[in-house]
């Protein structure tokens, strides 16, 4: 005798610290209302961004949405929201990745006087009798693809420690560098995540582009050079892992509003 899968649908979504905030909440409501989404990451949702979301999420689903934040002093702020009625909440964890000893040199000339802190930030569900773990992260562009890297190898060997039946590893990756370049990046990832994790999206060409920006980051000099000459300047930086869940089907929403795009799936257990 077979047992019937469950399935659930899951999105990630880089909100460019929540400054366009009318249309990201617009498109958080598509994510919910119209693809019916049932667990949600967001990076760079800094403390001036809760509220509206959090407005949001209590219109939603009859009041059965949750949302969990975690935020760093220079740059971390993570959050994660699901629906109650189908995840249960059962622990929490906030897991600091390696600085850098000091801002780069991009970073002193933007201002910045100290180093950014990087966060993964997991939330532990219980769903339909089997354990997810689910790990929101925003690594560093700063510091070059070895610092990513040992990034991902420190949160794959924390995330080890635990044997939940199934794992969720998303968010933005930041793998800097032209398309030639980005594939490299993208196999070392998968070797140190190692084959239980399944990169859901492989062949994504881009999910991040300067179309929009947010004064704090200080590109829209480029992006607007990039408006003015047609440019598109367009890199993939989002990513989904999944480990012990069949995926169904994955995509790339291509909504305005930050300069990333929102991925989605819909996954069995």
């Amino acid at each position: 005798m077979t047992t019937k899968s469950e399935s659930f649908i899951f999105a990630t979504y880089n909100v460019l610290h929540g400054y366009h905030k009318d249309l990201l909440i617009k498109n958080i409501r598509f994510l919910i209302a119209e693809k019916h989404a049932d667990l949600l990451f967001f990076q760079e949702a800094e403390t001036n961004f809760e509220r509206p979301l959090n407005d949001l999420l209590r219109d939603c689903g009859g009041g059965a949405w949750r949302v969990e934040y975690a935020h760093s002093d220079n740059g971390g702020d993570l959050a994660i929201a699901w629906n109650a009625a189908r995840l249960t909440l059962r622990d929490k964890e906030i897991i600091p990745l390696s600085p850098l000893p000091g801002p780069t040199l991009i970073q002193r000339l933007k201002g910045r006087h100290n180093a950014s802190e990087r966060l993964a930030f997991t939330a532990k569900f219980l769903i339909a009798g089997k354990s997810i773990w689910a790990t929101n992260t925003h690594l560093a562009w700063e510091g070059g693809v070895g610092h990513r890297l040992a990034q991902i190898a420190f949160l794959r060997k924390t995330l080890a420690r635990s044997s939940p039946d199934c794992d969720i590893l998303a968010g933005d990756f930041n793998t800097l560098g032209m398309k030639f370049f980005q594939r490299p990046q993208e196999r070392k990832i998968e070797s140190i995540l190692g084959p239980q994790f399944k990169n859901v999206l492989p062949d994504l060409p881009w999910s991040q582009d300067i179309s929009c920006t947010a004064p704090q980051d200080r590109w829209e000099t480029i992006a607007k050079l990039c408006r003015f000459f047609h440019i598109k300047l367009r890199s993939r930086f989002d990513y989904i892992f999944t480990r012990n869940l069949e995926v169904v089907s994955a995509d790339m929403l291509d909504l305005p509003g930050s300069d990333h795009r929102p991925l989605i799936g819909t996954f069995t257990y």
